[in-house]
């Protein structure tokens, strides 16, 4: 039964209306400042009618309710009511208005006109009151936000659903205690409010962090879903209002009824499928129907609502013109405001405060103007915004990258918890007001009957979906029905019709809003919480084998190091004394995916990764009792994590600025498209596109450039003449400046013709006209003349050279023609003397002489050409950087392929496909580099600039964090550094390459070589040529000598390569290539061993040759020639040892090559038969470049290449000779050589220990003159942190260790003098790194680096 306090007032004529109102409206205006007169025009005129009046009330949207009280509350403080008796229908409150049933609700009583608090001071205090509840309100919603998240982390329940249900408590308890209601005045907001402040940032948010590869795969049915699936939802859904409600709805109501109840919003159940690292295909697809079919929902909304409203009604044409406009218009200009942004992005370089405010100021722009100027769809807008500044975030800097996501991820939970908050104070205090039983049994059976609704939808569309994209199984289609939440969409939708002007608030506003809020309860409260158990039902929460197994491996390497950590810390002076038990005990990982299927895996896995098995009474081993289904699994499990840690190497070269922007977006999505795929890995035909020119290009450029000289001859073809007069009009018409006068001239003359032909002019003009064209026409004689008499006969001959020329002749003999006929009569007399037909010849020769202008395409050829060059070089210098980028990330993922896969053979299969994808792009790519030498050496050149650049940076970054720079000078610094990074970005993609003597002058072991030296080198050198297929080197054939390709490829081929870590001995030949630049030979010149290597030419190559015997007559000239030359190969092979060790896995390639670069060959006195070498606290690793040593205690003997255990104290160099020979007696073997890498904080340069006699002063501030990485190796080396002593020292207390260890040296250097006569000393590595040279004979000293 009807409540009283709804019945309707009774009804009151149109006169008695108009005589009781228009009074209270004048007296109303009077009181009202200026700026709200505006809006009251008609109010004061004696003939308004009625109707008027009723527009005035609209414009000003004043809220008529039922009982006849209308509400304003203007944003200048003026609170007036009006009593009027309109027995008209409801409306609800619109913008700055509160409806004064809520008021009285919240127990506010309307104020009477003449009442003294409707003043303006009072009014002002109530809105400051207003605005800090609003303001209060939004804090403590944040705040309980927070808690709330904090205290159900671990809770089944989704942070949605509790948000929702504390709104829904706040909500209730606000229409029981009535101080409760000021601090949920936001309940009352404009629906238009929520849509504009929230939904922007949802959906961008949600776009934003979405896999654009997976997006657009799947595009096809998401668009199925939000298109045809919306609206069969829509109808279905409409159906149900239509027949089974007995509210009486019409067609259109129930649509838009309908649609409300078809935008789905899976906050929930997105946010749990990523948290039960489920299929990211599934949870893309449930994202992107959610974020599509909002819009959609939206558009139909629209014309449903205007349907619903009597006279509003759109036509078929409006309604078609409605959805072109607003579906394709929002997604493009979307596309248009992405391109925008995404520009204004690129040009902006490590400016994280810039960066974000462009892509939220973005965000509400694209939304607004959508909306309210261009009436597209602002969700779509912003949907294809995200889409594309996603698909385009390498434009975003590398290092404000995750700090964009995090500022998005937080803006997102802002918004979530503000608006679920707000959702369930709606439900509680609007949407349960006129409500009976009735009501409670269709919302039950409406939400069955939308769970059927959406399955019979999906099932109807499985079968279409299966066949597209990654299919759709049918455990997929059961989480996407009953994962089909509804939200904040769909409760805004129904607010805005349950205020809408012209919609029935009681059949129709409140009983939407009900229905609308009640789907949006039961769909989260109990749709959302059963989503994990239908998961766990479905077996879809469950991992594969080969995942569990792979999470099992990541925990024992933890614990591995959790324990090497422990070892290193019981050492450790300060922390030596702990307790040991209770650390074990609460640093204990637990392994939360251990099966007993992994648990079986695990026990019969050996140490190389293989799986075994013995037998229980004979223990024979037997083959691996796998199941076919789980070593597959393994395989693809080990393939995915490959391509990811390739797409990681992407992204850590793109961060240090080794890959361009274009380069790391084309691996991305090379990486994404092999991921799809099974069985597959990047390989070259995934690549070579981006290098191969395209014909076009080639056909255009070839096209062009023929053209260009068949119409036009070079002068410098031309040969001077002898006659001096000759001599200078040739060198006058040679001049570039000549020619570009004259086309200057030309230009001028066309437009003087154009004029005189065109334009109606006096006789006075045309006269001048006249003089103007005989100037011109001279000049143009004067150009044939001067070029004829300068070039001669080569100005016409050979003809197909010369066009141009003939062309000016042809041109000034028109000239010459037009000015006869000009001077053989008058103007008025021309007819009477020439025929009509000649006067007619005579015009179309002067406009024939327009076509002169036509001389400029020869200028132009030129310019088109650079235009293509650049194009190509462009295109060319893309793909060579992203192949390098792809063999980097060989490089970097390849030494640590046994941590990826856990199986042996699987990684030895994966290994072998690898290397061999690596060998193709490398030498497709060195081909390149022979056909391209220019695009090669300019990606080197921005690489090598930006690895220098690099270095400054960290230097500045590492005194920064040791308290030798203050922020303000660092921060001065790096933006001096990121001028010049940006400045690189902007190189050239082509650069010529270097002379070969230059070249060969850039050797890396001639550095800081005088130039006598330099000289003496090019003059040893020969410069000799080898044919393609013709072998340069042979494995185990004596060296003769060392190589520098200049120009060319080889091929290296070596069947005796070491290989480290747990895959050694799997890979028994290697092959690689080289090109200009590299250097062969260098150990078969120093160790006079055979060569280890196979080198082929794969193309025509010039190399540099020098002789062994010649380069060895300067080596001992120039002594430090030999130290440099065992650095840089000792470094060499440092680089390949440890990258393989467990210590160096998180290093790159590059990062591992930086470290290797503060190496030093160790001094071994070649004049006793062994020596002692104690390693001592400032080496970090030792490695055995040549010969053989023993170590002690352990009296094992090691052979080269080899890295010293760092167990080992002192080591014994064994007799001369233990480097073995191979020189037949006529050179004696070098003796055992050492390369000793030291730690961080006794780090110096070359240059310091080549010229250091003395102990510096305070070695720790010569640690940054190299630019070295020492913050960030001296973490990863030490299992995560630094346990050296210095780290636990101050500076001051530093300084004083280091001054007493200059003192205990002092007496070391004077003991040792005492033993130099014979030879008997020992060597102080300490003394030997800070003093940079030898203790020994004077001659020894000689030359030392």
């Amino acid at each position: 039964m009807e409540s009283s306090k709804f019945r309707s007032p009774p009804r009151r004529s149109a006169g008695d209306l108009r005589r009781r109102s228009l009074p209270v409206v004048r007296r109303f205006r009077r009181r009202t400042p200026s700026l709200l007169r505006r809006h009251l025009p008609c109010a004061t005129k004696k003939d308004e009618r009625m109707t008027e009046h009723r527009s005035v009330i609209s414009r000003v949207r004043l809220p008529v309710t039922r009982s006849g009280t209308l509400v304003f509350v203007t944003s200048c403080d003026v609170n007036e009511i009006i009593n009027l008796r309109d027995g008209g229908h409801v409306r609800k409150p619109q913008p700055l208005l509160r409806h004064s049933r809520g008021m009285e609700s919240e127990g506010v009583s309307p104020t009477p006109l003449n009442d003294s608090r409707g003043n303006g001071t009072a009014q002002s205090s109530h809105s400051v009151d207003h605005d800090l509840h609003v303001i209060l309100s939004l804090s403590v919603a944040f705040a309980v936000g927070a808690l709330l998240r904090h205290a159900f982390k671990r809770t089944p329940l989704p942070y949605t659903v509790i948000l929702l249900l504390f709104g829904v408590t706040i909500g209730g308890l606000a229409r029981v205690f009535e101080p409760l209601r000021k601090y949920t005045a936001m309940a009352h907001m404009d629906p238009h409010q929520i849509l504009f402040i929230f939904l922007p940032l949802l959906i961008f948010e949600s776009a934003f962090a979405m896999d654009v590869h997976t997006f657009k795969k799947t595009f096809v049915q998401v668009v199925l879903l939000a298109g045809p699936g919306l609206g069969l939802c829509t109808v279905l859904t409409g159906l149900i209002g239509r027949f089974i409600f007995t509210y009486g709805w019409g067609w259109m109501p129930s649509m838009m009824f309908g649609c409300i109840l078809s935008a789905t919003d899976p906050v929930a159940v997105v946010a749990l499928l990523r948290e039960l690292g489920a299929s990211k295909q599934l949870s893309t697809l449930i994202e992107g129907e959610s974020l599509l079919n909002d819009g959609a929902a939206i558009v139909l909304f629209e014309v449903f609502k205007a349907g619903s409203i009597p006279g509003e009604a759109w036509s078929a044409g409006q309604i078609a013109i409605y959805f072109v406009r607003v579906v394709l218009g929002g997604p493009a200009f979307g596309f248009v405001m992405g391109k925008v942004s995404v520009f204004w992005l690129s040009h902006v370089f490590n400016d994280a405060l810039v960066e974000i405010t462009i892509t939220l100021a973005s965000t509400y722009v694209t939304f607004y103007i959508g909306e309210k100027f261009l009436h597209v769809s602002g969700v779509l807008a912003v949907v294809v915004l995200g889409i594309e500044i996603n698909s385009r975030k390498t434009n975003i800097s590398p290092e404000v990258e995750v700090f964009l996501h995090r500022f998005w991820e937080m803006m997102g939970y802002l918004a979530n918890t503000m608006i679920f908050i707000l959702v369930g104070v709606v439900i509680m205090e609007r949407a349960f007001s006129n409500v009976d039983s009735t009501d409670v049994i269709f919302l039950f059976s409406i939400y069955f009957g939308v769970m059927v609704i959406r399955g019979i939808v999906l099932g109807l569309m499985a079968p279409i979906m299966a066949h597209l994209a990654y299919g759709l199984s049918s455990q997929s289609v059961c989480v996407m029905v009953w994962g089909g939440l509804r939200g904040a969409v769909g409760l805004t939708l129904a607010l805005l019709v349950s205020g809408e002007k012209g919609i029935n608030e009681k059949i129709i506003g409140d009983k939407v809003l009900f229905h609308t809020a009640g789907i949006v309860l039961f769909t989260l409260i109990i749709n959302a919480t059963t989503v994990k158990p239908l998961l766990k039902l479905l077996g879809m929460s469950e991992m594969s084998t080969a995942r569990r197994l792979t999470l099992a491996a990541a925990i024992r390497r933890i614990r591995e190091a959790a324990w090497r950590t422990m070892s290193v810390l019981k050492e450790d002076r300060f922390l030596c004394d702990a307790n040991w038990e209770v650390v074990e005990t609460a640093t204990h990982v637990k392994d939360p995916f251990k099966t007993e299927d992994v648990e079986f895996i695990e026990d019969h896995m050996d140490a190389n990764g293989g799986f075994t098995s013995q037998c229980p009474s004979c223990d024979t081993t037997i083959p691996p009792t796998l199941k076919p289904k789980e070593l597959a699994e393994m395989a693809e499990e080990a393939r995915l994590r490959y391509i990811k840690a390739e797409k990681t190497s992407y992204w850590k070269q793109f961060a240090h600025g080794m890959l361009g922007r274009e380069a790391v977006r084309t691996l991305q999505a090379v990486a994404d498209s092999a991921m799809d795929d099974s069985e597959k890995l990047i390989g070259l035909k995934d690549l070579e596109h981006t290098w191969r020119v395209p014909t076009v290009y080639k056909k255009l450029r070839d096209y062009v450039h023929g053209l260009h000289q068949r119409l036009s001859q070079p002068a410098d073809e031309i040969p001077p003449p002898l006659l001096s007069c000759q001599v200078v009009v040739y060198r006058f018409v040679k001049h570039p400046a000549f020619d570009w006068t004259i086309l200057g001239l030309i230009l001028v003359n066309v437009v003087v013709i154009i004029v005189e032909l065109a334009a109606p002019i006096s006789d006075d003009a045309k006269a001048k006209l006249k003089i103007v064209n005989y100037v011109f026409c001279t000049i143009y004689l004067v150009e044939v003349i001067f070029k004829a008499i300068g070039y001669r006969v080569h100005y016409v001959w050979p003809i197909r050279k010369t066009v141009w020329n003939w062309f000016d002749i042809v041109i000034v003999g028109v000239a010459v023609i037009d000015i006869l006929i000009d001077q053989l009569a008058p103007e008025e007399d021309k007819s009477k003397k020439f025929e009509p037909a000649i006067l007619r010849v005579a015009k179309a020769l002067r406009i024939l002489r327009v076509s002169r202008i036509l001389r400029m395409t020869k200028f132009f050829f030129p310019f088109l050409l650079n235009i293509i060059d650049n194009i190509v070089n462009r295109h060319l210098s893309l793909g060579y950087d992203i192949g390098k980028g792809f063999v980097m990330a060989e490089d970097d993922v390849g030494k640590h392929i046994s941590q990826v896969v856990e199986h042996r053979e699987t990684a030895v299969k994966l290994k072998l496909l690898s290397d061999k994808n690596r060998q193709e792009v490398t030498k497709s790519i060195a081909m390149l580099r022979k056909e391209h030498p220019g695009i090669a050496i300019s990606v080197k050149t921005r690489h090598a600039i930006r690895s220098v650049w690099n270095q400054c940076k960290e230097v500045v970054d590492d005194m920064r964090s040791d308290g030798l720079l203050d922020e303000g000078d660092s921060e001065r610094l790096n933006q001096l550094i990121e001028v010049g990074m940006k400045r690189q970005q902007n190189a050239p993609s082509y650069m010529n390459p270097s002379p070969p003597e230059k070249q060969l002058r850039q050797i890396s072991w001639l550095q800081d070589a005088e130039e006598q030296v330099l000289d003496r080198i090019v003059e040893i050198a020969t410069l000799v040529e080898y044919e393609q297929d013709q072998s340069i080197i042979a494995e185990g054939e004596d060296g003769t000598g060392i190589y520098l390709i200049v120009s060319g490829l080889v091929k290296i081929t070596s069947s005796n390569k070491s290989t480290f870590g747990e895959l050694k001995a799997l890979v028994h030949t290697s092959t690689d290539y080289l090109g200009s630049g590299s250097v062969m030979g260098e150990m078969a010149l120093l160790t006079d061993l055979p060569r280890n290597a196979t080198v082929v030419c794969e193309t025509p190559v010039q190399a540099f040759f020098i002789k062994s015997e010649d380069i060895r007559a300067v080596m001992d000239d120039y002594p430090f020639i030999e130290d440099h030359l065992w650095r840089v190969c000792g470094v060499r092979i440092a680089h390949t040892m440890l990258i393989h060790q467990p210590d160096y896995q998180d290093l790159s390639t590059q990062e591992l090559r930086f470290f290797c670069e503060w190496a030093y060959v160790a001094d071994v006195d070649d004049t006793t038969d062994s020596e002692t070498f104690t390693v001592d606290e400032t080496m970090k690793e030792i490695i055995l470049i040549n010969g053989s040593v023993l170590c002690l205690p352990s009296r094992e003997t090691i052979t080269a290449p080899a890295i010293i255990p760092n167990g080992s104290k002192f080591v014994i160099f064994k007799s001369k000779g233990g480097g073995g020979g191979g020189g037949g007696g006529e050179r004696e073997p070098p003796p055992p050589k050492l390369l000793v890498i030291p730690r961080t904080d006794f780090r110096m340069t070359q240059k310091e220990r080549s010229t250091s006699s003395t102990v510096p002063e305070n070695p720790f501030d010569r640690r940054y003159s190299y630019g070295g990485r020492r913050f960030s190796y001296s973490r990863r080396l030490s299992y995560g942190r630094r346990f050296s002593y210095a780290s636990h020292l101050s500076y001051h207390s530093r300084r004083a260790s280091m001054l007493s260890r200059r003192s205990e040296m002092s007496r070391v250097q004077s003991r040792t003098s005492s033993h130099r006569d014979g030879h008997h000393h020992r060597l102080d590595p300490i003394l030997k790194l800070f003093r940079g040279a030898k203790v020994g004979d004077a001659e020894s000293n000689a030359g030392t680096s």
